[in-house]
């Protein structure tokens, strides 16, 4: 705080203590630091949810930005993440929007089609679990292997990852023992998402060429895209 270039005519700064969007009652975090809406079906949180969810560093659905986001909010056609891949059921409609057209609908349904192979940990991180960005959720996806056997773990089991602490691992653990939280998780399995495959027995025995080495990736690529060689020196331990 710059207290020698106050003038006198500050005045405090009072933080709401309702949601703008939902008028349900803020909470404060843990450090006291900021505060946020605790609503799952506040609007604002849907529609930040379905933007992270759709966005690169998640499920990368190429098309799916935030204003035909907040167009299918609108005409109702998303209410929750699973709706994504249930537009296909509406691709007339969809034709019909401001600034869509066939090609572009197509495009579209075919890029939320395809991103239901990604790799487990996009969808773990488009999830957007309190403190789980997509690093903490490769760690939990290798060590564990599916979204099931991560929601099975225990505060403490899920503390004992490298790189897991107590509060991510208690952030966790409260999202997959939310109702609301495993009725999304189940929705998209049953919608054919990628839930990861079990972990080998013997998969921490194997010493992967890469173990322990820093790779950096430098100048112009032809064969694969820079996302792909960052993926493939990590399978390989790098």
């Amino acid at each position: 705080v710059e207290e020698h270039s106050r003038t006198g005519s500050e005045k405090r700064f009072l933080f709401p203590k309702r949601c703008p969007e939902c008028g349900t009652a803020v909470v404060q975090d843990e450090g006291g630091v900021y505060i946020r809406c605790p609503n799952p079906a506040c609007p604002a949180q849907l529609r930040e949810n379905l933007r992270f969810f759709a966005s690169r560093a998640a499920m990368d659905i190429e098309g799916l930005g935030i204003k035909l986001i907040e167009s299918l909010l609108k005409s109702g056609l998303l209410t929750s993440l699973g709706d994504i891949y249930r537009l296909g059921d509406h691709r007339e409609t969809l034709i019909e929007m401001e600034r869509m057209g066939e090609k572009s609908v197509d495009n579209l349904l075919e890029a939320i089609e395809g991103s239901k192979s990604r790799p487990l940990w996009r969808l773990l991180t488009g999830l957007n679990i309190r403190h789980v960005g997509g690093t903490n959720a490769r760690v939990l996806t290798d060590r564990f292997g599916t979204m099931e056997t991560i929601g099975e773990q225990s505060v403490e089991q899920l503390s004992d990852v490298e790189d897991i602490g107590p509060v991510i691992a208690e952030s966790v653990y409260q999202f997959f023992h939310s109702p609301i939280s495993r009725a999304v998780v189940k929705d998209l399995r049953e919608l054919g998402l990628n839930q990861g495959e079990p972990v080998p027995e013997s998969a921490t025995s194997v010493s992967l060429p890469l173990e322990g080495m820093t790779v950096v990736v430098t100048g112009t690529l032809t064969q694969f895209t820079r996302d792909e060689i960052k993926e493939f020196i990590r399978e390989q331990g790098g």
